[in-house]
């Protein structure tokens, strides 16, 4: 229900002000955005560039897939790649951070 989640906004949230509507839409071709954080209940994700990794719960693993190659995020990269895992996981937790509680 929107209604309840508008209810339960927090004013005190840093919020980066960049409007993704344009990129969503088509009407600009790169986002405003280096990398795009989200977390919702357990589940999180970063990407940055061709890179995204997501977790589907607070204590399961990082998965990694490169967009470029694999849009529909088949092939889970995490396990040949935890250098890229970390450098993200790294990024996510400092975003993660600048939101407060």
């Amino acid at each position: 229900n929107e209604y309840k989640i508008i209810r339960k906004w927090r004013y005190d949230r840093v919020l980066d002000g960049k409007n993704m509507l344009p990129t969503l839409t088509g009407e600009i071709a790169e986002s405003p955005h280096q990398e795009f954080y989200f977390e919702y209940l357990n589940q999180a994700a970063l990407r940055k560039g061709d890179w995204k990794i997501i977790r589907t719960g607070r204590d399961k693993p990082w998965q990694l897939f490169n967009l470029a190659k694999d849009i529909g995020e088949s092939l889970d990269l995490a396990e040949e790649n935890p250098d890229k895992v970390k450098q993200l996981e790294t990024i996510f937790l400092a975003k993660q951070s600048a939101i407060p509680e």
